[in-house]
Formats: structure tokens, C-alpha cells, sequence
């Protein structure tokens, strides 16, 4: 039977042991849908459409149209496998492993979040790999081009060529 916390001091620290895994369990998930969004934005600015960027007043900022879809996506394939749920089975197992006021974060749950960053990094390395190693392709062709035909305006005739391959392979 857990002890009752004796103080109000006693209850807060109780509060912030348990907010604190519940945070971490949330930050587990935003961080590989933010591996999404930042192959997204890879994408985006390879392909030349970063442009046309989306104002996010939720979150105070600008994301491009195809991180969003990404986000999307990925959340909804989240849902799909029941990820919610899994995620919502983990948080009543904290509370079978750690009774009330015994769980805390420590630096393996740190330590844990830093290897789902560097994998949510290679999620977007490898989500955005076709599309950089394509727009790598085209850039080098409509580099040849502009050397080879002088008269051609690479801007004016790449720009619609890059955004039309990046949507492609996307």
C-alpha cells in the first residue's frame, strides 16, 4: 500500500514525477511525427515549393505543404495500427511498474528520447533520400542545360519541371 503524501509539497512533487512521464511518453510520438514533417520540409525546399508555406497559428509558425501531409500521413498511420492505444496501454503500465509517486524521469528516459531523436532523423533522411538524390539529378541537368543552351531561362523552365518530378516521386 503506497503512503499517502503528508503536505502539499508532498503532492506537488507527486504531480510533477507523474506529469513528467506522461511528457515523456507524448514527446516519444511528436518527435517521429516531427521526423515526418522534417523530411517534408527537406523535400520542399529541394523541390523548390517551400514558397508555398502554410502560416500554423497553433504553433506559431510556417510549415510547407508537403511536411504537413507528411504529419498527416503519419499520424494517421498512428492511428490506423492503434498506436493510440498502445500509447494509452503504456501510460497504465507506468502505473503497474511505478506506483503513484514513485515514478520519476531519470536519465535512461533521456536517454531513450535521444535515440528516438536520431532515429526520427534517419526516418526523415530516409523518407526524403528519393526526392534529394532526384532533385541532385535535375539540378545537374538543368545545370549541363544552361551551359550547353545559353538561351534557355533555367529559372523560368526548371522551377515548374523540379515541382512536377518532386510530386511525382512523393
Amino acid at each position: 500500500v503506497p503512503q499517502l503524501p503528508r503536505s502539499l509539497a508532498d503532492y506537488l512533487w507527486v504531480g510533477v514525477g507523474e506529469f513528467s512521464l506522461g511528457l515523456i511518453l507524448g514527446i516519444g510520438v511528436t518527435i517521429i511525427l516531427s521526423g515526418l514533417q522534417f523530411a517534408g520540409n527537406l523535400i520542399d525546399q529541394q523541390s523548390g515549393t517551400a514558397v508555398g508555406e502554410i502560416f500554423n497559428p497553433a504553433l506559431n509558425s510556417s510549415e510547407t505543404l508537403t511536411a504537413r501531409m507528411l504529419y498527416w500521413m503519419g499520424l494517421t498511420l498512428f492511428l490506423i495500427i492503434g498506436g493510440h492505444l498502445r500509447l494509452i496501454a503504456a501510460l497504465l503500465d507506468t502505473f503497474q511498474a511505478f506506483p503513484i509517486g514513485e515514478g520519476f524521469v531519470d536519465s535512461a528516459a533521456i536517454d531513450v528520447l535521444h535515440q528516438l531523436f536520431i532515429r526520427s532523423l534517419a526516418l526523415a533522411l530516409q523518407v526524403a533520400a528519393p526526392v534529394l538524390a532526384t532533385m541532385s539529378l535535375v539540378s545537374v541537368t538543368m545545370g549541363f542545360l544552361g551551359y550547353s543552351v545559353p538561351q534557355i531561362n533555367i529559372l523560368v523552365v526548371g522551377f515548374p519541371i523540379r515541382a512536377t518530378i518532386s510530386l511525382i516521386i512523393v
